[in-house]
């Protein structure tokens, strides 16, 4: 059924393989992050900026991608991030692109206030805080996503974040 889903939303979207979608992936973040570098290295308050831009040139290469603004979740800090899917032999597969989660580590050695990275470690979304760091993307699952959203919204607990992937790609509003 999923795969039905998939299908019907993205008639018209290019078909890539997982290589090729990472490879695409991994370009356009480093196309739109690269200008902002060398003026804001941590890419601090610069969420929405470049969630449109990725977003905006994965839609011009057919690839599925959806703009997500915790906002239209919870009520709580604003932060923008794209949930992307491709089909990996019959499988489908998310994605969560931001390359801005990078900004809620800790600098200079400042580990006395709870930060995002903190609250995901502490759920266990190592990999999933590596990806982010390191690529920017990182393959999720629903209880990656929960990690992920928990962890923008300061909530300690998972078990508070109540909806999947299927919630946000269809646009059921939760609170």
């Amino acid at each position: 059924m999923d795969n039905f889903y998939y299908n019907l939303l993205n008639i018209g979207n290019k078909k890539l393989n997982k290589e090729e979608y990472f490879k695409l992936i991994s370009k356009v973040i480093n196309e739109e992050v690269e200008p902002f570098i060398e003026t804001s290295p941590d890419l601090s308050r610069l969420c929405i900026i470049i969630s449109r831009n990725i977003n905006s040139k994965l839609k011009e290469l057919r690839v599925d991608s959806k703009i997500v603004n915790t906002t239209d979740l919870y009520d709580m800090y604003e932060h923008q991030f794209i949930l992307s899917s491709y089909e990996d032999n019959g499988v489908i597969k998310h994605v969560l692109i931001d390359p801005t989660f990078i900004q809620f580590r800790h600098k200079n050695n400042d580990y006395e206030h709870l930060l995002p990275i903190d609250i995901l470690l502490n759920n266990g979304g190592t990999i999933l805080a590596s990806n982010l760091i390191k690529k920017g993307y990182s393959e999720i699952n629903d209880i990656d996503l929960k990690r992920y959203i928990a962890s923008i919204k300061l909530e300690e607990n998972i078990d508070n974040i109540d909806f999947n992937i299927d919630d946000i790609i269809f646009e059921r509003k939760i609170k």
